[in-house]
């Protein structure tokens, strides 16, 4: 990165609910050991090799590479819901609820989205 550049990160959250790409709830919140198993019982894969991250072990990853950042996973969701579901009842709603609000809830949202850049 150059050192005037900006970054973008997105990754997957532990606590999403649904795991997108088996659609099985919880899945990521199980113990990686445990992780594969319970893909196998539900019958929706052999292996789940992912290691999704919590926002305060990303934030530590970028505090370390000493970027300073931003998280704007409200924003993105917000942005989402406009392009994709604009007319839809969740987004009217989503547009409606306080930053304040959604911040209790950032912690399960099922992406990590991050503005970055060197300090």
């Amino acid at each position: 990165m150059k050192c005037d550049g900006v970054g973008y990160l997105a990754v997957p959250n532990r606590w999403m609910v649904t795991e997108p790409h088996f659609k099985l709830k919880f899945l990521s919140w199980w113990p990686r050991a445990l992780r594969t198993s319970y893909l196998r019982l539900m019958r929706k894969g052999n292996l789940y090799d992912c290691e999704p991250l919590q926002m305060r072990q990303l934030e530590r990853m970028l505090d370390a590479a000493n970027f300073s950042y931003r998280n704007i996973c409200i924003e993105a969701w917000r942005t989402t819901l406009d392009i994709e579901k604009a007319n839809t009842f969740a987004a009217r709603v989503l547009q409606k609820v306080p930053d304040t609000l959604l911040m209790s809830v950032r912690r399960i949202i099922p992406t990590l989205i991050y503005r970055f850049e060197r300090r």
